[in-house]
């Protein structure tokens, strides 16, 4: 296991173990698209692929970060490592004309990677390389400024896994053992995905499976892809809170119809209402990307079928992974038809009526208003 991949690391195993450079070109890749005209790293056709031999998994670290330094506003935030990773914060709202802050908690989702390469050789043993990526290493991160033309190192004050990390999947035991180690009870850190991997194999792991992982280079992998879906997981849960948070603000506003609301008032709630909406529209969004990722996955892992749930029992480990798929496809389903009912016409008529009761001397501005809020429904 290798965390934060850097060229040295690239030259060894490229030379010694001849791993192909697209498994290490996979595990550098970043982002939800390519934006480079030059560079890129198109994804493996679904017939050429072999996830026994060799996989790039993508999954979401949800954290905490206390105090993050927000003076001036960054452009954007990474993670200080070889391999930079994207640190996306869950709010950004406008405080005056000019001052930005985070609310409802510094609550940052991270994109990460993970691959898998492995190579039998004529003696029926096996080499395998398991590529991670670091934690974050002495609360620092990387601030870019100035559309990302500059950019400085952050020490932040604490940074910490979203409600104590994602939930320990050790088997219950069948019966009272009075001589559980203690490090069974403390259960994994939850902070380096290398050190959960090895603290599942060296305190929880069966004798089955290690048996299984002994014949199978694959099988080796059976707690990585359990600790990422126990990941995502715990980044559906910080989500479906956020939405629910949106909806109530809308269900709030609903009742708001009052026609002897001052200008400021009715300023006010066309802000408010702009504001939910843009959220609810960027929830949205990243839904597209989780469940875009989750597919891709599903692709690698070769578990696209006619019926998804229908897979052979030897590979029951990954229909987690098409739950968690279909979670975030519910979730972006669920935020569209928010659009729907806001922008449908039962809707259109409420939304036209709080205009029309709050129409202020000011046609200009009016007209203004009213042309933001149909076009941000449309």
């Amino acid at each position: 296991m290798l965390e934060d991949l850097s060229e040295p690391y690239i030259e060894l195993f490229g030379s010694y173990l001849g791993v192909d450079a697209q498994v290490f070109a996979a595990q550098i890749q970043d982002g939800h698209w390519g934006e480079d005209d030059r560079i890129g790293h198109p994804q493996l056709l679904l017939s050429a692929n072999n996830h026994e031999k060799s996989f790039t998994l993508r999954y979401y670290e949800t954290r905490v970060f206390e105090n993050p330094p927000l003076d001036p506003v960054p452009s954007m935030v990474r993670t200080a490592a070889n391999v930079s990773r994207n640190v996306t914060f869950q709010h950004e709202v406008t405080r005056g004309d000019k001052n930005h802050v985070w609310c409802d908690g510094p609550v940052a989702t991270i994109l990460r990677n993970a691959s898998f390469w492995c190579r039998m050789e004529e003696d029926g043993g096996w080499n395998a390389l398991l590529l991670l990526d670091p934690p974050i290493v002495d609360n620092r991160l990387i601030y870019y400024y100035n559309n990302h033309c500059d950019k400085s190192f952050q020490q932040i004050e604490e940074n910490r896994p979203y409600q104590g990390g994602y939930r320990d999947f050790t088997p219950w035991p069948e019966k009272n053992i009075s001589s559980l180690s203690k490090s069974i009870d403390e259960g994994p850190r939850r902070v380096s995905l290398a050190e959960d991997t090895a603290y599942y194999w060296l305190h929880a792991s069966s004798s089955k499976q290690r048996t299984s992982a002994l014949s199978s280079p694959y099988e080796s992998t059976i707690f990585l892809r359990r600790i990422m879906i126990a990941m995502l997981n715990s980044t559906l849960r910080q989500y479906y809170f956020d939405l629910s948070q949106h909806e109530t603000k809308l269900w709030v506003m609903q009742r708001m119809i009052d026609p002897n609301l001052t200008d400021t008032e009715k300023n006010q709630y066309l802000r408010d209402f702009i504001g939910v909406m843009n959220e609810i529209n960027k929830i949205r969004r990243r839904m597209n990307w989780f469940s875009h990722e989750m597919t891709i996955n599903l692709e690698v892992l070769d578990l696209v079928t006619d019926h998804p749930y229908r897979i052979p029992d030897h590979r029951t480990e990954n229909r987690d992974f098409i739950v968690i798929r279909d979670k975030f496809l519910s979730y972006r389903n669920e935020i569209t038809r928010h659009h729907i009912c806001t922008s449908g016409l039962d809707g259109n008529r409420k939304v036209n009526f709080r205009l029309q009761s709050a129409v202020s001397t000011d046609h200009t501005r009016l007209a203004f208003h009213s042309g933001v809020v149909r076009m941000f429904i449309l």
